[in-house]
């Protein structure tokens, strides 16, 4: 029988570097919003300049995406691409790491007399949505307003 590659413990040095980052990521799940915004912002313009390969890549999509840009629209846009992603690694963190109830005050819903009305008439209610962002990872805002979650015993 062969001896496994993998080691017996996550205290291997092998692992210190997803230990760091989960840590880092708690750190700042806990974060200002501001600062962690800014953190993020940073995240992104570091990536912007140092994964070039990565960089490359947008520059082909955004340039067949939006011809009719300019090049330094497209340039600005790819960039602006850049700092989203690093404020929703931002935003992960927090979703993952944080109560949701924070997040009352920076989400607003539309609608809500609909489910309401359901939830009056015995109905039950599928929410169906898009995002734009990571923030909503996992729905935590959701779960603020609509935690009411009912399942069948079947």
């Amino acid at each position: 029988m062969s001896k496994s590659r993998y080691p017996r413990s996550f205290a291997h040095p092998r692992y210190w570097p997803t230990w760091l980052s989960i840590g880092a990521m708690y750190i700042a799940a806990w974060l200002p919003w501001r600062l962690k915004m800014a953190i993020g912002k940073g995240l992104g313009l570091l990536a912007w300049r140092f994964a070039k390969r990565r960089r490359h890549i947008t520059e082909t999509n955004i340039a067949l995406c939006f011809p009719e840009k300019s090049p330094e629209q497209q340039r600005q846009l790819v960039k602006d691409t850049f700092i989203a992603n690093g404020i929703g690694l931002i935003e992960t963190a927090t979703g993952w790491c944080r109560d949701s109830e924070p997040l009352r005050h920076r989400v607003t819903y539309i609608g809500e007399e609909h489910i309401a009305r359901a939830e009056a008439r015995g109905k039950g209610v599928i929410i169906v949505g898009i995002h734009f962002s990571t923030r909503f990872r996992r729905c935590p805002a959701l779960t603020v307003f609509f935690c009411r979650c009912r399942l069948s015993p079947s």
